[in-house]
Formats: structure tokens, sequence, C-alpha cells
């Protein structure tokens, strides 16, 4: 996972290590507004996040999976000494341009779907907030 081409957005979180962090907001300061309101009375952490990208490189070149469906849904079609069996006439060259295309169509439908994003954050510049400092200075 890379976290390339997804903007930094700013987070908050109730401790540092936090597993869920929330927020998605444009700046830290909505970011400490949103924080101070979950947490009044309480320490908080703001951090600014870029979240991570999906591999959608997911169709290994040996197509084991999609040669076998389609010998099990072909099998009667194939010829008497076994013609068209794409275990025995798939090159690997043919089952490479396969893999590649798919990956191609499957990333593309990845992204229309917004499935590329993945839950993970690389979080930078993380800050404790303190609960008067919320609501004294940054409001």
């Amino acid at each position: 996972m890379t976290a390339e081409t997804f903007a930094t957005l700013w987070y908050y979180a109730g401790s540092e290590d936090a597993e869920s962090w929330y927020g998605r907001k444009a700046t830290r300061e909505e970011a400490i507004e949103a924080g101070a309101a979950e947490y009044p009375d309480e320490p908080f952490w703001v951090s600014a996040g870029t979240p991570m990208k999906h591999d959608l490189h997911v169709f290994e070149d040996d197509l084991d999976s999609v040669i076998s469906t389609f010998q099990n849904r072909n099998e009667e079609l194939f010829g008497e000494d076994g013609q068209g069996d794409p275990e025995t006439e798939w090159t690997d060259t043919q089952c490479r341009d396969l893999a590649a295309r798919l990956n191609a169509t499957f990333a593309e439908w990845a992204r229309e779907n917004r499935f590329d994003r993945a839950y993970m954050l690389d979080l930078k510049h993380g800050e404790r907030i303190e609960p008067a400092k919320a609501t004294d200075h940054d409001r």
C-alpha cells in the first residue's frame, strides 16, 4: 500500500496510538474543533493523515482459478484429443496478457467505486491538544 494520490486531511482521536481516527477535516483547526466537541474535558490528538492506497494487482500471471473455471464450464466442448483445453494450449505470454488486462479492468472498477482507498492512514505531525487549549485558543 502507498499513500500517493490521496489528499492529506486532518483527523482527531482520543489517543496518539488510537486504532480509529475521525474527521477527514480540511484544516488542523477544523480537526481541533471536532475533537474538542468529542472530547470536551480530556486531551485528544490531531494529526495530518493521508489514506493508504490498496494494491489493485489481484490477478496473478498463472491464472489457475480462471483456467480451472473455464475448463469446468467448457470441458464437454473440448476436442476428443483435448484440443482447446486451456491447461495445455494457453501460453505463458497469453496468461500474462490476460492477467494484465484483468488487473487493469479491476483497478478501473475499484477506483470508480472507491475501493482503491484503504482505511489505514499514513499519519504525520501528531499533536496532543489539551482541553483548555482547544476551547480557548483554537475555536
